[in-house]
């Protein structure tokens, strides 16, 4: 039902398990039986799709450009009805993208001329 990687007392079932999330750190108590099978009902998708679920990699990636948008547009300052937030988050995006290099193709597209940059950096995305 379970792997290890997951689970436990499956890692190492000669050792006390300890329910550690848990009030008392023991089982759920259910006299009567119903509990689990009603959980076992809900779960039921989960637990079919389970080899699916246990390699889906790292959310690394994602909690990088996370990081890096808050850096360009932090949250104690509102920039959410302005085009500056929209210009932070595509230059975030070029960033993660392109590396820092995408400032110096801005700096040779606009070559001395005013431009709008935030149009020039969706044109790099």
């Amino acid at each position: 039902m379970c792997f290890a990687k997951f689970c436990g007392y499956k890692r190492n079932p000669t050792e006390k398990y300890l329910h550690r999330s848990l009030p008392y750190k023991g089982p759920i108590k259910d006299g009567a039986g119903h509990l689990r099978e009603e959980l076992d009902k809900v779960f039921e998708p989960v637990i079919a799709n389970a080899p699916l679920y246990a390699d889906l990699g790292s959310s690394q990636q994602c909690e990088h450009a996370n990081r890096e948008v808050t850096l360009r547009a932090p949250k104690s300052l509102h920039y959410g009805n302005s085009e500056s937030l929209d210009f932070r988050v595509n230059a975030t995006a070029a960033f993660i993208n392109e590396g820092r290099s995408y400032i110096s193709q801005l700096q040779l597209h606009c070559s001395g001329f005013p431009c709008h940059v935030s149009s020039l950096v969706c044109l790099l995305i």
